[in-house]
């Protein structure tokens, strides 16, 4: 949730495989998730959970996207396609 209320935060990408990810529902807040216009949520495997409970309350669209795509084989054509599309013009903190 501190992603979602931070101004600065344009996309989130949740790389923890989402094991259990049911049992964190009840600590979202959909109103602040519905509210804010410009974060995506992106996740893969069980975040499936996640990515259709912000879908089903708020009605926003988010992400089904393995971020580890970008370290596999022909990674580097990879992450040249996932800024120039995903985050063009974005910057970065880690």
């Amino acid at each position: 949730m501190k992603f979602y209320e931070d101004d600065s935060v344009t996309d989130i990408f949740d790389v923890s495989g989402g094991d259990m990810a049911n049992e964190i529902l009840s600590y979202l807040d959909f109103q602040t998730i519905a509210y804010v216009k410009k974060s995506i949520f992106r996740g893969y495997s069980d975040l499936t959970t996640i990515i259709n409970a912000i879908y089903a309350r708020t009605g926003k669209s988010s992400v089904l996207y393995q971020i580890r795509n970008l370290t596999y084989d022909h990674s580097q054509s990879q992450i040249t396609d996932f800024l120039s599309t995903t985050l063009a013009g974005a910057t970065f903190s880690l």
